[in-house]
């Protein structure tokens, strides 16, 4: 603020005469009004760009009372795009004495935005200079925000118009367009710029002739709007119009009704050809005026029904109580569902009565007619007498009953493989049902042979017929086997039409034959594993025989524990042989209480050395724990085809342990597991890390000959043996697993109450038993056997004879039996076996000692027709302790026979 005011010149107050209180009064008036509008005035002099202004400005920019600013601060009061436009003014005003009129956007000091009038001009001194620049500033924020709710007011309406559906223009008293909407355009097929401020008429030349200006008059004269629809022909449209007229103008609303114009007609005609057509038909045509209750029936009821429409006519209820009662509410329950339901079509199957008081089955279909707001109000229809085709239905269904009773799997399909029928003997063969199965392709769905089924097709078509065997599989992709016959059907005039297949199930013939087969097979390896361990055996035998020798030769501690190692790897050896035969033949072992520690070191040592290195096995057992009856042997087989099968699980590598405890089963646990009794139990672990067992295949892996190896890498034996072993011992199986996380399978077996000694290695010679000079004949077709035996009894006190076969040691006993105290016969020799030799001997002396021997492990058949001939037997391989003690076993058995005959 300064005084005197620079827009009014004001003058001093101390110039007080009678002119200039007027003045000043008068000024003070032209303050109020100037404060009333919010008009302020500036200047700003030359050249030191001071800036003053008047106390309506300093509250605009909302500053306190007393501060001026500099020009550039003032500046800063402006947005940005305003301070630039005032800049430029400025300056122009400046230099050129250009005059200026801006609006600018204010931030005031107080943050808010305003909008201002800026109106500015150059003020000379007497030589023309510019002295100063001087003008007025006005907030105009109210009427700037007049302006944009005009704006968005104009926006709005012309979004409102851009946006409805129908063409809108308007045009003023000279008939020239002064608005277009864009569906205007495009109905009008012109832009904006070609209609407006034209007029409608030069424009549209055609449409003056026509009944669009007329009626365009008639509103503006009578000024009421007026709606009529008209057929343009330039555009080949019909067209409705409604016209609005105000005092300046004409608003006009218009859209394209050429479809439903031609709807309409096409109604009417439609409606022309209804009435021929109820007449040409058979079915019986009805039109129900639903808003009325009136029903209009065709004259194909007394065709169908012996009625006369009159008879019909006259109300619904009069059709509606001729509907079987049983079905009578479901078939009015369903159209009303459809009428309620805003649906357009309905349709029904049931009995009618006719006038005769026969029932007919008709199908009944009734299409729903709405109104503009959806309201039905009309329903038409057709009844057709489908009875003959019920009972030809009802014929199919017996003869479809009777195909679906079949127990084989019976299909049709087209040329293009696509079945047509399936029926329940297919959806218990394949698992599809008849939904999931019609429709698609044999072939894909049941992933049949492409080749084998090529092959069949061609004969077909080539014979009519073909039979075979073909490989498919289920809705659980289970391998089927099936005898298959095809059929060519042919229609009435010869065609092939489709193809009538037949399948019968041979899936499990096809396994009992691979089983039969199988156990062919491994009745053959029983037989080629019994005559290779009689080979074994007799190999082993003297290795047996020279190490109780040799033992009793090599004193040294070393020399003793190189001893039991080989003995005991030769042990081993029979063992195997042993366990081989057990396995082809089924034979039973030896039952004898023993703690199963030592078969799981055993276990434990041959699972280290053998199995891949990135395989951890490791073994655990309880210090207390229990003995169990069985034979050791079969129970190292069970281990062991475990070990393997949790070796295979892990191709990758990972981890197995063995553990044994002693556990208790209780009733309540006992009677969870049919094959569990209670009682003391030894559990022995067999856990892995491998890949796991999924759920479908673990119910199956104790089947015999299942496995999920590859061909060559299993017989599918393996868990079916362990588990009849491990039966055949009292005891059962638990398995427990998850995919991806591993196995263990839990053996237990029935702890027993008597002691057993675990195996231990010999540390000390054994002392063997000695002859007396006695004279023993040895008869083995081996040599290794014969010589090692000879040595064996030489050197323990006996004198020994050797024969090659039976009649060589008959022949030999002949002429020494004075001298022969005994004989050891092997039992399966050629020329001579060891049963004939026997009987022949004992036909010479019947006290005479025979100890019987032989690699076989089943000669039941050799020795059991020779009773009480065969004194004893021995199983080779045998180490000299055995054959000692036999042999001094029988001769002192038969030394007291003799002393108490004599």
């Amino acid at each position: 603020m300064f005084e005197p005011d620079p827009a009014l010149n004001l003058l001093p107050v101390g110039e007080c005469h009678d002119d200039a209180l007027q003045l000043q009064r008068e000024l003070s008036l032209v303050r109020m009004a100037l404060r009333v509008g919010r008009l302020g005035a500036w200047r700003v002099m030359l050249p030191e760009r001071e800036l003053v202004w008047s106390e309506q400005v300093r509250e605009i920019h909302e500053v306190e009372e007393g501060f001026t600013p500099s020009v550039e601060e003032a500046l800063n009061f402006y947005t940005p795009e305003s301070s630039g436009r005032i800049r430029e003014a400025f300056s122009k005003c400046v230099e050129e004495g250009r005059a200026f009129d801006l609006e600018l956007e204010i931030i005031s000091a107080q943050g808010r935005r305003r909008w201002a009038r800026a109106i500015g001009e150059a003020v000379r001194d007497q030589r023309g200079g510019i002295s100063y620049v001087q003008g007025a500033f006005q907030d105009i924020s109210e009427l700037k925000a007049a302006e944009q709710r005009m704006q968005e007011s104009a926006r709005e309406l012309a979004n409102t118009l851009e946006s409805i559906a129908e063409g809108f223009f308007t045009v003023d008293r000279q008939w020239r367009f002064t608005y277009v909407n864009s569906e205007a355009e495009r109905l009008l097929e012109k832009t904006r710029d070609e209609l407006m401020g034209k007029n409608i008429w030069k424009v549209f030349p055609d449409a003056s002739a026509q009944q669009f200006k007329a009626e365009y008059e008639r509103a503006i004269a009578e000024n009421r709007p007026v709606t009529f629809r008209q057929y343009y022909p330039p555009y080949e449209r019909w067209i409705e119009i409604r016209a609005y007229p105000s005092a300046d103008s004409l608003a006009v609303y218009f859209k394209d009704v050429t479809k439903d114009h031609v709807a309409a007609e096409a109604l009417r005609a439609s409606e022309e050809r209804f009435r021929l057509v109820s007449r040409a038909t058979n079915d019986v045509i009805w039109d129900w005026n639903i808003v009325d209750d009136v029903h209009w029936l065709s004259d194909g009821f007394l065709t169908h029904f012996g009625y006369r429409v009159e008879e019909l006519a006259a109300e619904v209820r009069a059709w509606s109580d001729r509907i079987h009662s049983e079905e009578r509410e479901g078939v009015l329950q369903g159209i009303q569902q459809v009428i309620a339901s805003g649906e357009e079509s309905w349709a029904d199957e049931y009995r009618f009565q006719r006038k005769d008081g026969t029932w007919a089955h008709v199908l009944d279909r009734g299409y729903v007619l709405r109104d503009a707001s959806g309201k039905a109000v009309r329903m038409i229809g057709s009844m057709t007498d489908v009875s003959e085709r019920r009972l030809a239905e009802q014929q199919i269904a017996e003869q479809a009953a009777l195909l679906d009773n079949a127990q084989d799997a019976i299909l049709v399909t087209d040329f293009a493989d696509t079945i047509i029928y399936w029926n329940r003997g297919a959806e218990r063969v394949f698992g599809y049902s008849r939904s999931e199965a019609l429709g698609q392709r044999s072939v894909e769905l049941l992933k049949s042979e492409r080749a084998r089924h090529s092959e069949g097709y061609s004969e077909l078509i080539e014979r009519g017929e073909w039979s075979g065997e073909l490989k498919k599989f289920d809705k659980g992709n289970r391998e089927i086997f099936l005898h298959t016959r095809w059929t060519l059907m042919r229609d009435e005039a010869g065609q092939p039409k489709s193809i009538l297949a037949i399948h019968t199930d041979i899936t499990e013939k096809k396994k009992l034959e691979a089983q039969f087969l199988r156990a062919q097979r491994m009745e053959s390896i029983g037989t080629l594993a019994g005559g290779i361990a009689h080979d074994l055996n007799n190999v082993l035998a003297p290795i047996m025989m020279c190490l109780d020798m040799l033992e009793l030769q090599l004193p040294g501690e070393e020399d003793r524990m190189l001893l039991a190692t080989v003995q005991k790897s030769t042990q081993r050896g029979a063992e195997l042989v042993r366990q081989v035969l057990s396995f082809a033949r089924g034979l039973e072992g030896k039952r004898v209480p023993f703690k199963p520690t030592h078969i799981l070191r055993e276990v434990h040592k041959i699972a280290r050395d053998t199995f891949p290195k990135n395989i951890q096995v490791s073994h655990s057992a309880s210090a207390e724990l229990s003995c169990v009856m069985g034979d050791p042997t079969q129970l190292h087989q069970v281990l062991m085809n475990l070990c393997v099968n949790a070796r295979d699980a892990m191709p990758n590598g990972g981890a197995l342990h063995l553990t044994a405890e002693n556990v208790t089963l209780d009733e309540v646990y006992s009677g969870l597991n049919p094959d569990a009794r209670a009682g003391r139990y030894v559990m022995i672990n067999v856990a892995d890390t491998g890949v796991g067992i999924s759920p479908e295949i673990r119910e199956r892996i104790f089947d015999p000959f299942f496995t999920t190896k590859e061909l060559g890498n299993g017989t599918g034996l393996g868990l079916s043996t362990t588990l009849g072993i491990v039966k055949s011992h009292g005891g059962f199986i638990q398995v427990a697993s998850e995919v991806g996380q591993g196995t263990m399978f839990s053996v237990y077996l029935p702890a027993t109450a008597s002691e057993g000694e675990e195996s231990a290695e010999r540390t000390a010679p054994v002392r063997l038993p000695q002859g007396n000079g006695e004279t023993i004949l040895v008869v083995d077709d081996e040599e290794s056997v014969r010589t090692i035996a000879s040595k064996t009894l030489e050197r323990n006190g006996y004198r020994v004879l050797i024969a090659c076969n039976g009649a060589e040691a008959v022949s030999l006993y002949a002429t020494q039996r004075n001298e022969i105290a005994a004989v050891l016969t092997d039992m399966a020799m050629p020329i001579m076996d060891g049963a004939a030799t026997v009987v022949a001997l004992k036909s010479i002396n019947r006290a005479l000692p025979v100890i019987g021997s032989s690699g076989l492990a089943n000669v039941s058949g050799l020795t059991k027709p020779l009773g009480s001939d065969l004194n004893a037997f021995i199983a080779k391989p045998y180490s000299a302790e055995v054959l000692l003690n036999t042999l001094q076993s029988v001769l002192t058995k038969n030394e007291s026979v003799l002393a108490a005959g004599a």
